[in-house]
């Protein structure tokens, strides 16, 4: 495996990606520069499933090399929300992000990764309306949460990528700098907290009972968020996977202009669609 990722092909910051290809994979890297001070570089992957021969076991080494390359990083791991449309149906299949911090030593040193407990349904809310989902449901079920480590999830991804003819995975791996606000301290503080808040998972942001606000959506987009600024950041519950995770990584860099031309380049912007939900309704208007 170390081959793989220590063949001739050097990274750098050209107009083209780094290939490998790997029994059945098919890995793109990108590096891009952070900041105009800082000597350290970004690097932004995409891995596709190329044939149906693949096996897991492969997808998992990979991604355990993929760690040990990156050590003293925050990772960020996506897979793209689709739109899925036929001729009697326009519906979305969503994305999934999670995060990571790699340590020292090459190794997963803590993960966020949240999904629903489908065996253990809440409650039921009103939906809040998106004009992006013409098909949406009127209510949001809440369920409790559950945290899959960064193997499951790799797998799951794995299980479909294999079953549909692109559903690729992406991987920021961004240097954690204490000039960027990241440490695997606060990290690993903002990943306890948001565990011991046990907040509901729910797909979709949802009118207060009160009905005088609304109520940010508790998805995979707003875990990660949150394990990385804090639990108390909240911007982009609303919003596809794949813009969700580039709004992430922008917010970090003090220069984006490479990183959004290797986003672009790699396909990681294909499938946006912003969201108009007005920033302002999420605050609770108090009267006298």
């Amino acid at each position: 495996m170390g081959k793989f990722f220590s063949m001739s092909k050097a990274l750098n910051r050209s107009s083209q990606p780094v290939i490998y290809t790997l029994d059945a994979l098919s890995i793109k890297i990108r590096q891009f520069k952070m900041s105009a001070e800082l000597p350290h570089l970004g690097k932004l992957l995409k891995i596709n499933v190329t044939t149906q021969s693949a096996q897991s076991k492969t997808i998992l080494e990979v991604a355990d090399q993929i760690s040990k390359n990156n050590k003293n990083s925050l990772l960020i791991w996506t897979t793209p929300t689709l739109r899925l449309k036929s001729e009697y149906d326009d519906c979305i299949y969503p994305g999934h992000n999670f995060s990571s911090v790699i340590d020292e030593r090459g190794e997963i040193a803590c993960s966020m990764s949240k999904r629903p407990d489908t065996t253990s349904m809440i409650g039921e809310r009103n939906c809040v309306p998106d004009p992006r989902f013409k098909n949406q449901e009127r209510t949001t079920r809440l369920f409790s949460p559950c945290y899959p480590s960064v193997q499951e999830e790799i797998l799951q991804w794995f299980k479909r990528a294999s079953a549909v003819p692109e559903y690729p995975l992406f991987i920021h791996a961004i240097p954690i700098l204490s000039c960027l606000g990241l440490s695997i301290t606060s990290y690993r503080d903002n990943v306890e907290n948001l565990r011991g808040l046990q907040e509901p998972y729910t797909l979709f942001s949802f009118v207060h009972p009160c009905g005088d606000r609304y109520i940010r959506a508790g998805n995979c987009n707003a875990a990660t968020e949150k394990s990385i600024f804090g639990v108390n950041s909240g911007s982009v519950q609303d919003l596809s996977c794949q813009e969700a995770a580039m709004k992430l990584v922008t917010r970090l860099l003090k220069q984006p202009h490479e990183y959004l031309h290797a986003a672009e380049d790699l396909g990681l912007t294909q499938g946006i669609e912003p969201s108009s939900i007005p920033e302002d309704l999420y605050h609770s208007s108090f009267t006298c």
